[in-house]
Parts: C-alpha cells; structure tokens; sequence
C-alpha cells in the first residue's frame, strides 16, 4: 500500500510540477511579450523623436537660408544704394556743410537742397523756438 501511495504521490508531485512549469511558462511569456511590446513602444517613441528632431533641423535650416539670404539683399540694396549717391553726386548738407555719407539719412527738398536729418530737424526747432 504504501507503494501505491508513493506512485500516487509522485503522479500527483509530477502533475503539480507540470502545472507549475506551465504557469511559469506562461508569466515568463507574458513578461516576454510586455518587455517587447515597452521596447517596441519605446523604439517608436524614438523614432517619433528623431522623425521630430528631423524636421525641426530642416526648418531651421530652412530659416537660416532665409536670413542669409535677406542679409545679402540687403547688402546688395545698400551696395545699390550707395552707388547711386555717388553717381548722382549728392551736394553738402545745405546747413552744416558736411560731405554727405551714405549711411546718413538725409531729406532731399523740391529745391534740390540735401539736409542731414538731424541738422534739418535742428534748423528747424531753432527757427520755430
């Protein structure tokens, strides 16, 4: 009889033993699959980010070919600029009697007179004052 136990007890310890191995079996799959679903998720993340990034380095890319690009135009505006003061042989300020430079603002009349701003704008507040 205690044979028949002894067998009986093994069968049931090796049943249990095989249920246990298939339960863990089973939430070592399940771990498996949820760290590779996370790592998944997370590859996605970044390449999300890097599709992101990507993007963003174009725009400001894009955005630095702008301002280059407005930068020599305005270099070549005041190139043109500065040109035309030359060959239309702008006279001396009218009142202060400096050589006009082409960076200076100044205020041209129907006279034909060339004023600096400034000194135009003193000439003025002195005569109404």
């Amino acid at each position: 009889m205690t044979d028949c136990l002894s067998a009986q007890a093994k069968k049931n310890a090796s049943a249990d033993s095989v249920e246990h191995a298939g339960k863990v079996r089973g939430q070592l799959h399940d771990t498996i699959i949820m760290h590779k679903t996370r790592m998944d998720s997370e590859t996605a993340a970044g390449r999300r980010f890097d599709q992101w990034r990507q993007e963003r380095e174009k725009e400001l890319e894009k955005s630095i070919a702008f301002i280059k690009e407005l930068q020599e135009s305005e270099a070549r505006e005041a190139e043109k600029r500065r040109k035309e003061i030359e060959q239309r042989n702008i006279p001396d300020c009218s009142i202060c009697l400096q050589k006009m430079e082409v960076k200076d603002i100044f205020v041209l009349d129907l006279c034909g007179h060339v004023y600096h701003r400034t000194c135009i704008k003193e000439y003025i507040r002195s005569e109404v004052y």
